[in-house]
């Protein structure tokens, strides 16, 4: 085995069987898959179980709820592969995934962490749009040292194990942002790319973390960037020391129908994008915003 599969759980029975399941199904099958049950309360533990019965490369640890960040790194800690794949519970992984990730960082010794490109899906698997993120490292890096976050996929990413450990794998100080300051931190051990190669459906929904915990997520990232700045005696980008930046307020959901409408209409999912705008207006009647987005969805462009 060469890659341990980071799976960390919480309440998540609604996707949880085709998010391993994916794993499962992956050309390259030389992996463990570390499923760590966070103390849910739903049916989550009996999926996982079912899954460890059928596939002895399934381990499942459970224990009380202890957070997002302490679940990543006691799973690091029983990783015992050259390789960590990161993998979210609601999500689905093409099936080439890791051979195509692990072919590259064989190729690359300095890449100590690789992306791929992923494709946008809704709660009910519709498809709304295909994100292409940057591919080398200074851009990947430039970009989180501004505090913006997904430029590296935090659930497609596949690390070098001893790089996480080197840098003291995931840190408490930066809630729901966990996954910026730990790219900054290997970006300062090695390289990091994504592949021009979609590895990964990545789910959405109205209690996405980047939707519940925005403005936290946001703070935190900030914090991440100028703590990397400090480390590394470079000036903070000013947008990250600017007090008059506004508090990002969480989104409505007409917001997010929006949002989602017209990701469906660039990519030309011309019925998603349809059904959104359709939901917007119901929720938001009022807004020009909605409408503009029906009449352009029901236009086709």
């Amino acid at each position: 085995m060469n890659i341990t599969v980071l799976l960390p759980v919480y309440n998540a029975q609604r996707y949880l069987d085709a998010a391993v399941s994916s794993i499962r199904a992956q050309t390259h099958q030389s992996f463990n898959l570390i499923a760590l049950d966070d103390g849910s309360t739903d049916h989550s533990l009996d999926i996982l179980k079912q899954h460890a019965r059928e596939d002895d490369r399934v381990t499942v640890i459970t224990r009380e709820n202890r957070g997002l960040i302490a679940t990543l790194n006691e799973m690091v800690d029983h990783a015992d592969t050259e390789f960590l794949a990161r993998m979210d519970a609601d999500d689905i992984a093409t099936p080439d995934r890791f051979e195509q990730q692990l072919n590259t960082l064989r190729n690359d010794n300095g890449l100590v962490a690789l992306g791929t490109d992923i494709r946008i899906i809704d709660p009910h698997d519709r498809i709304l749009t295909h994100f292409k993120l940057p591919r080398d490292h200074d851009a990947i890096d430039n970009a989180n040292l501004q505090g913006g976050g997904l430029n590296i996929c935090h659930p497609v990413v596949m690390m070098r194990t001893d790089a996480v450990r080197q840098v003291g794998g995931y840190h408490n100080d930066y809630p729901h942002a966990e996954d910026t300051d730990i790219f900054l931190r290997l970006a300062e051990a090695g390289k990091l790319a994504n592949l021009e190669h979609v590895g990964l459906h990545y789910r959405v929904h109205p209690q996405s973390v980047g939707y519940t915990h925005r403005k936290q997520q946001l703070q935190s990232a900030r914090k991440a960037a100028i703590d990397a700045c400090t480390r590394r005696n470079i000036q903070p980008h000013p947008s990250l020391t600017n007090q008059n930046t506004p508090d990002e307020q969480p989104a409505s959901p007409a917001d997010i129908y929006r949002r989602w409408g017209w990701w469906a209409l660039r990519d030309q999912h011309l019925k998603t994008a349809r059904h959104y705008a359709l939901k917007a207006t119901r929720h938001d009647p009022l807004s020009r915003e909605s409408w503009r987005l029906l009449a352009c969805a029901l236009r086709g462009h």
